[in-house]
């Protein structure tokens, strides 16, 4: 079989255990973090090889977006999870991910190309570890292995919707650790907020609303959710930043640079691993539940 294994940075934050999830594995070995997905293989001109990124501006597989997005949403609304892939791979004929383990060849023979490499690693070179203490991380347990597992088994990977957004919500995460790219972190934050209000309008029209309204892809998120609707347009402060934001002239006006803050990233961003995990698996994160229970006892209305 063939896998893919890439190093992280220690740009980001990390989980401190190996983890295993259905074909794939994020784990730890010398001083540096990495994940071994399994590649599908796909047949093209009569010849079979491993599956590759539909564009030449990465190199991310589906899988490995299918595995790191369940890490990064599997984690809950909180931002601990900041994965930092580095664009540098191999891909292996092993039996299973636990191979590299047992063939430290394999990892090493990929560090040492990541010195050499000038194309895939170009301004990366820098973002290495040199140890394993130069890695942040935090305790995960059993409970958020819980929630990357559902998502891992519920990920459609023929969804083009769903791999474009969590696609741009992860890379949201990885520009968020420079600050002079944040705005672009917001930028790709927005694009991941299209792509969950393209999911939405999807279903209603799937549900028999040809015409399906913002309103009503909000009203349909308030009832997943289970609280009362709320009449507002779809995630409709935010929608209207996304517009300002892609926009250099908009209904809303021309700006020479849009006023937006660090907490607009952070808020959005967890309330679109909630949305994405709720479209995916049909239910809801741990802490969303008990933040959505906390409300509806606060302000009095039936939970």
């Amino acid at each position: 079989m063939s896998f893919r294994l890439r190093p992280f940075s220690f740009l980001g934050s990390y989980p401190t255990p190996d983890i295993k999830i259905g074909t794939d594995m994020f784990l730890r070995s010398g001083h540096t973090f990495f994940c071994c997905t399994k590649n599908r293989t796909v047949e093209r001109s009569g010849r079979t090889g491993v599956d590759q990124p539909a564009f030449e501006l990465d190199n991310w597989t589906v899988q490995e977006v299918r595995f790191l997005a369940s890490l990064y949403i599997g984690n809950g609304e909180a931002s601990s999870v900041r994965l930092y892939p580095l664009p540098i791979f191999r891909d292996l004929d092993i039996e299973a991910p636990d191979g590299v383990l047992e063939d430290g060849s394999l990892l090493r023979n990929l560090l040492n190309a990541t010195a050499t490499d000038d194309y895939f690693m170009a301004g990366s070179h820098g973002l290495q570890a040199k140890r394993l203490d130069e890695y942040r991380t935090f305790d995960w347990d059993d409970r958020r292995l819980a929630q990357a597992s559902i998502f891992w088994q519920a990920f459609n990977q023929n969804d083009a919707l769903l791999i474009r957004g969590l696609h741009a919500l992860l890379k949201s995460e990885m520009l968020f650790n420079h600050f002079q790219f944040r705005d672009a972190s917001l930028a790709s934050t927005h694009i991941a907020l299209d792509a969950a209000y393209s999911m939405v309008l999807r279903r209603l029209r799937e549900a028999g609303n040809a015409n399906p309204t913002s309103a009503e892809a909000q009203a349909y998120l308030d009832d997943l959710w289970g609280v009362p609707r709320t009449g507002l347009k779809f995630f409709q402060d935010y929608y209207a930043d996304r517009i300002r934001n892609f926009h250099a002239d908009s209904r809303y006006g021309a700006e020479p640079i849009p006023f937006f803050s660090i907490d607009d990233i952070w808020h959005l961003n967890a309330a679109l691993k909630g949305v994405f995990y709720l479209l995916v698996t049909g239910h809801l994160h741990d802490e969303t539940r008990r933040n959505r229970d906390d409300y509806l006892r606060h302000s009095g209305l039936p939970s």
